[in-house]
């Protein structure tokens, strides 16, 4: 107790690093899984087409 987790998922749509991904908590156990989802073109990248 008095312990802090902080977990970055990372980003769903993948705005700024075109990597998209998320992050499930398992409450029970604190245990943290991250999942790639895929590749997605950029902001800039879309912007620029």
């Amino acid at each position: 107790s008095g312990k802090t987790l902080l977990v970055n998922p990372g980003e769903i749509w993948g705005y700024l690093t075109g990597l998209s991904s998320i992050a499930i908590l398992d409450t029970a156990s604190q245990k943290v899984e991250f999942i790639e989802l895929g590749r997605f073109k950029t902001f800039r990248e879309i912007i620029k087409e």
